[in-house]
């Protein structure tokens, strides 16, 4: 007979779940054959709990991976554990045991429906790809993440929702940090502020309602970056940026789309920086740089719309085919818009037109166009100048078409 023939070697990875965990390590025994393995754990090294016992063949003095699940865990809450083993000719020395390991269970609230205001004490992380980690669950209440990460795995797909609100008006979401999608649908009255977000999806996607806001965040996503539609739309003072979707899309009447920072994305983007489709909005001091190829700033659809004092840099095709004349405009203004006044924006370096503007009753005042591919200004029959528009550079020699630009 010997002492301590198998051994438990306790490993370091951990995937928890809703209800526990399930922790991995290695057996060894001096003798080979069956070995019996099994997790003790608790709170304190004390243990006082463990798993059903499990069997395994293994060669001798050579380790096997083994994968034990502990389940009934409390939330939030820290667990020793260690793995063990004992053999046929284990004797009276006991089981071998590995060394102590710990590891936290989930938060309390993962999963949960959130009726009254939170404050956060610790991050959330959660690992149930099959909900979103908070769900709002009542109207005007504030919940402030205080410095603190809600995550939830980001998917290899269109992303996992984190926070998740259906229909529940006046809510704050604030300040911390979202692994995941924020998703708010049919509520009205909601502000998202002072957030960093990052999602395989689109980070922050508002649906229905009205006068929703989002401002002062930083947003990066795959499919998009800030997505609301509704009327009386606030996107403010955020930085967004997107893989393949719109960095900041507004759909619907009276947007304020101000102060925001559209960066490059890290490829060439098919779509927009600032898309807006909708009436009676503002597109103000806003900077849009890099391969925005739909265009730096689209008005897609409306009436009586102000686009005014933004800078649109730098949209180029990085793509192999290089350079093509249907992509690359700074600022796109569509034909199905009426009454668009722009001014005193600039449009420079781009690939396409500085200014392409497709709608016949547009208005033009104060804009510049400088060191853009093709023309600065191609303006259709009919748009109204109203003068102060400037434009050098450029790669067509009549610089403006259908305006008057001075150098």
């Amino acid at each position: 007979m010997c002492a301590g023939c198998a051994t438990g070697e306790t490993g370091s990875n951990v995937v928890l779940n809703a209800s526990g965990a399930r922790v991995d390590g290695g057996v060894t025994s001096t003798v080979g054959g069956p070995v019996e393995y099994w997790v003790q754990y608790g709170r304190t090294t004390a243990y006082g709990s463990e798993t059903p016992h499990e069997t395994v063949t293994v060669e001798p003095n050579r380790s096997r991976l083994v994968f034990v699940a502990i389940d009934g865990l409390m939330r939030e809450t820290e667990y020793h554990y260690r793995l063990c083993a004992t053999d046929s000719q284990q004797g009276s020395g006991g089981p071998g045991c590995g060394v102590d390991r710990t590891f936290e269970t989930e938060s309390a609230l993962c999963g949960k429906t959130v009726t009254t205001s939170l404050r956060l004490r610790a991050d959330v992380s959660c690992n149930d790809e099959d909900g979103p980690a908070l769900i709002v669950g009542a109207d005007g209440i504030d919940i402030n993440l205080a410095g603190h990460r809600v995550g939830v795995p980001l998917g290899t797909n269109y992303g996992v929702v984190a926070i998740e609100n259906h229909g529940h008006s006046d809510v704050t979401i604030r300040n911390g940090r979202v692994d995941g999608m924020i998703g708010v649908e049919g509520a009205s009255r909601n502000l998202v502020r002072d957030l960093d977000v990052t999602s395989n999806g689109v980070p922050i996607d508002i649906d229905g309602g009205g006068a929703n806001e989002v401002r002062a965040s930083t947003v990066s996503g795959r499919a998009g970056g800030i997505a609301v539609s509704g009327p009386d739309a606030v996107v403010a003072n955020n930085e967004a940026t997107a893989a393949i979707g719109d960095g900041v899309r507004v759909v619907g009447d009276r947007a304020r789309i101000v102060r925001n920072t559209v960066p490059a994305p890290q490829f060439s983007n098919i779509l927009t920086g600032i898309y807006l489709a909708g009436s009676n909005g503002r597109v103000v001091d806003n900077t849009v740089t890099g391969g925005w190829l739909e265009g730096g700033i689209e008005l897609a659809a409306g009436g009586n719309d102000v686009i005014a004092e933004n800078t649109v840099s730098d949209v180029v095709d990085t793509s192999p085919g290089g350079p093509d004349d249907r992509f690359g405009d700074g600022f796109v203004i569509g034909a199905f818009t009426a009454g668009t006044l722009l001014r005193n924006n600039v449009s420079q370096r781009n690939e396409g037109d500085g200014f392409d503007i497709r709608a016949g009753d547009a208005r033009l005042r104060d804009n510049g166009a400088f060191d853009n591919r093709l023309l600065g200004i191609n303006a259709a029959a009919g748009v109204s100048d109203l003068g102060g528009n400037r434009a050098h550079g450029n790669g067509n020699p009549l610089q403006c078409l259908n305006v008057v630009c001075s150098p």
